[in-house]
Formats: C-alpha cells, sequence, structure tokens
C-alpha cells in the first residue's frame, strides 16, 4: 500500500474495513436521521392542519343545514 495512503485520514463517509464496531454506529445513525428526516418531510405543518379542521368543520355545518 502506497504511504501517502497509510498516513491520509478518512473523510466522515468513508468506512474504515478495520473498525467494525465504527462503522456500525456510523451506519446506524446514518439511518437514525435518515428516518427523522423521512418524519419531519411527511409531516404536515400545523397551518395546514389547522386550516383542514376549519374546512371540515364548515362542510359539516353545510351537511347539517341541508339535512335540516
Amino acid at each position: 500500500m502506497n504511504q501517502n495512503n497509510e498516513d491520509r485520514q478518512l473523510s466522515v463517509f468513508e468506512i474504515d474495513a478495520y473498525d467494525d464496531e465504527t462503522d456500525v454506529v456510523f451506519l446506524e445513525q446514518a439511518y437514525a436521521y435518515h428516518q427523522q428526516l423521512v418524519a419531519e418531510e411527511n409531516r404536515l405543518p400545523l397551518t395546514r392542519i389547522e386550516r383542514c379542521e376549519t374546512q371540515c368543520r364548515k362542510n359539516k355545518e353545510m351537511q347539517d343545514r341541508d339535512t335540516h
């Protein structure tokens, strides 16, 4: 192996073939972060939820008026 390659530091995204424990920890953290991003992406903003509830209330009131 080239001396330069041996001396160079691994970047954050490289996996060291000789350190499985660190690799597992890194992959677990990366997976947890990915899951967090997916959850945040799929979460509706509060204002949108409020608008939906308001619209549902209006629709229900209109249905109640039509049936009476």
